[in-house]
C-alpha cells in the first residue's frame, strides 16, 4: 500500500462520513505541487497520521517575510489518541514553516475537537475567530470551526 493509500485510509476512519473524505490522489497530488507538502507520520513502520499543508508564497522583494501557510488537514489513526503523533507532525510542519520563511500559518478545529484545540494552544496557536456551521459532524448536522493563527519565527529569528 502507497503512503496516500494509507493516508486516505486513515481519513476515511477518523473523519465524519459526511465529510469530504481526502482520497489517495488529493494525497499525491498535493505531495507533487510545489507549494504544498504532504506529512506522513509512521510507527514501527507503519503509516499512523499525517498532515498537508498549503504554503503561499511572500512578495519576493519584500525585506520582511509575508509567505502564509495553511493547515489543510492533520490527522492521526483512532488507535494513536495520547501518544504524540499529532505533536509530532505539528512540530515537524512548523519547522517546514520556519525553513520556508513563513510568518504565519492558519487552520480551522472543529469546535468539538477540544483535543486538538488543546494540541494547537500548546504549540501557540490563538484563536482568531470563528466560522458558524463549517465543518459536518458524525451526527449529519453542522459544527462551527474555531479559526487559529500562530506566527513562526523564521531560522534567522
Amino acid at each position: 500500500m502507497s503512503d496516500a493509500d494509507a493516508l486516505a485510509e486513515i481519513c476515511g476512519e477518523v473523519f465524519p462520513p459526511s465529510a469530504s473524505v481526502w482520497r489517495a490522489a488529493d494525497f499525491t497530488s498535493y505531495a507533487a505541487a510545489a507549494t504544498s507538502t504532504v506529512v506522513v507520520a509512521r510507527s514501527a513502520g507503519n503509516v499512523c497520521g499525517g498532515a498537508v499543508v498549503q504554503i503561499v508564497p511572500g512578495d519576493p522583494n519584500s525585506e520582511v517575510s509575508d509567505a502564509e501557510a495553511e493547515l489543510l488537514t492533520i490527522f492521526r489513526a483512532a488507535g494513536s489518541a495520547g501518544s504524540g503523533v499529532g505533536s509530532a507532525i505539528l512540530d515537524h510542519i512548523l519547522k517546514i514553516c520556519a525553513e520556508r520563511q513563513v510568518a504565519a500559518i492558519f487552520l480551522e478545529v472543529a469546535a468539538t475537537n477540544n483535543r486538538a484545540q488543546l494540541l494547537y494552544q500548546k504549540f501557540d496557536f490563538k484563536r482568531t475567530g470563528v466560522r458558524k456551521g463549517y465543518f459536518p459532524s458524525h451526527k449529519n448536522n453542522r459544527v462551527d470551526a474555531i479559526m487559529m493563527t500562530r506566527c513562526v519565527p523564521t531560522n534567522a529569528e
